[in-house]
């Protein structure tokens, strides 16, 4: 029989209670906090506790009973923490990536309503917990790009995916028809990666550079994405970014100084910083981001990338920013990820 809504989340509330608490609880601790219980003098309610606990059982969860010995009033329940899967044990596919991303959504478009509710009640679960709960504050972000539930559906069955990609550089977007082949997260951003039709090659956008909402199609011809496409598109951005370095030179003790020291495979020789990318123009907005506490020293591709984009920035703001006064000095000395 399937399970109402008000029973998973019991369910899962108490799984919860009991995951974050290492004494135990008892069962007047747990009625208390967990709606849908009610009084645990009542003997429905205790059966309806003794079947949560089998189905948390029957999932995998061993659940300890710390016996009193002067009374079961007192008996308290925990979780055997052995039966917990460490997360640093935990690993993630493309495709389970997506679904954590499409639940993270739901959470942030829902944020005000139902949803942050029981949420709230989620933590109270927590026995440590004793703060308040403020109202969710919105950002004005999404949590997922809208374009990624509709090229993974592409993907799934054969379709083309029709949508505009503004490519760094390019005075407009440009409409792309592409036969979808996967869809993959790489250095904390998703990747759509397919068979370009007006191109005849394959080709990997960056989904933060679509620019319109995906459309999709029949393809004339059955779509066969190569074997194992997702990995090797990933193994190619890997090498892509083992191979891509920049050098550049922070002010010390500055925001950009730690945070590009702290970037994954970051190497430092004195004040010059090493790091790795896989795609320039990211790289470029993001160290134009830290204005003049960066210099960039190589490549020359990049360091003109960046002094366009301040220059851009002085132009759009002649009065907070003076070219002529600042600091930026980047090397006069004179690929891309994404090949979209």
């Amino acid at each position: 029989m399937a399970k109402s809504d008000a029973q998973q989340e019991r369910v899962f509330t108490l799984l919860l209670a009991l995951m974050e608490t290492r004494d135990g609880l008892t069962r007047a601790q747990i009625f208390s906090r967990i709606a849908g219980y009610g009084d645990p003098e009542n003997a429905s309610h205790q059966r309806m506790f003794e079947r949560d606990k089998r189905e948390l059982r029957a999932a995998g969860y061993q659940i300890e009973t710390l016996e009193a010995f002067d009374d079961n009033k007192f008996t308290r329940y925990r979780l055997d923490p052995t039966s917990i899967l460490s997360l640093d044990a935990m690993t993630f596919d493309s495709g389970e990536r997506v679904l954590l991303a499409l639940a993270l959504q739901l959470w942030e478009e829902s944020a005000l309503g139902d949803d942050a509710r029981r949420a709230k009640m989620r933590l109270r679960a927590d026995p440590e917990f004793t703060g308040s709960l403020a109202d969710p504050i919105a950002t004005g972000t999404r949590a997922m790009d809208p374009a990624l539930a509709p090229l993974r559906t592409a993907c799934e069955e054969g379709l083309v995916a029709h949508f505009d990609y503004h490519r760094p550089g390019a005075a407009q977007p440009r409409t792309r028809r592409v036969e979808a082949w996967a869809v993959v997260f790489f250095a904390g951003r998703w990747l759509f990666h397919g068979f370009d039709l007006d191109l005849q090659q394959p080709r990997t956008f960056l989904l933060r550079r679509f620019v319109s909402k995906v459309t999709t199609s029949v393809s004339k011809r059955r779509i066969a994405p190569p074997e194992d496409i997702a990995q090797r598109a990933l193994a190619e951005l890997e090498d892509l970014w083992n191979h891509q370095r920049a050098t550049v030179s922070a002010v010390p003790g500055s925001d950009a100084d730690m945070r590009l020291r702290r970037r994954n495979g970051t190497t430092a020789d004195g004040e010059r910083l090493h790091i790795h990318y896989s795609d320039e123009a990211l790289l470029a907005d993001e160290l134009t981001g830290y204005a003049t506490d960066v210099e960039v020293h190589e490549p020359a591709s990049l360091a003109a990338a960046v002094r366009e984009r301040l220059r851009r920035i002085a132009n759009d703001h002649p009065i907070a920013i003076d070219m002529g006064n600042s600091d930026f000095r980047p090397d006069t000395s004179l690929g891309e990820g994404t090949n979209g």
